[in-house]
């Protein structure tokens, strides 16, 4: 028994391998931060599409001051030389999206839905980035977004 707590007590906190493991842990971190946060796509942003249940009802390009409906269940409800506001509406559902000219930037400022967690979104300003709204299906994505395989899948 003696023996045992003196071998313990002549034992380091950590041996080699230990911290070996820890530095890769660590090498690996600091790699998945760096994929994350340098390589965001930061460039202006051009333009955004608003999708509703996976249909395109709504497109907007910054450059050339033009935007398209597609769908009724777009109405403009204030149009300005500064902002645009839009009501997407589905049902009984709906969002109210804010279109920032002066920006560019879009965020949604309301919806009927419970979580509110594309209220809760940040404004896209940027190309990376995307507003969704899972209980209504509506997608808000920049125009030079690349979605790998349409990573959303809207079921309903």
């Amino acid at each position: 028994m003696i023996k045992q707590i003196d071998h313990i007590k002549k034992d380091k906190g950590f041996r080699i391998w230990d911290l070996a493991v820890y530095a890769a842990i660590l090498v690996v971190i600091a790699a998945i931060f760096c994929a994350v946060f340098f390589t965001r796509d930061t460039s202006s942003l051009e333009g955004v599409q608003i999708y509703l249940k996976n249909d395109l009802v709504f497109d907007i390009s910054f450059d050339k001051d033009s935007y398209n409906i597609y769908s009724n269940a777009v109405s403009v409800e204030e149009e300005t030389s500064s902002a645009i506001t839009l009501r997407i509406t589905s049902g009984s559902a709906y969002n109210v999206v804010q279109i920032d000219l002066d920006t560019p930037s879009v965020s949604v400022t309301e919806a009927n839905c419970r979580s509110k967690d594309c209220v809760y979104t940040s404004a896209i300003t940027d190309n990376n980035g995307i507003i969704y709204c899972s209980p209504h299906g509506l997608k808000i994505i920049p125009t030079d977004y690349e979605l790998k395989d349409d990573g959303i899948i809207i079921v309903g």
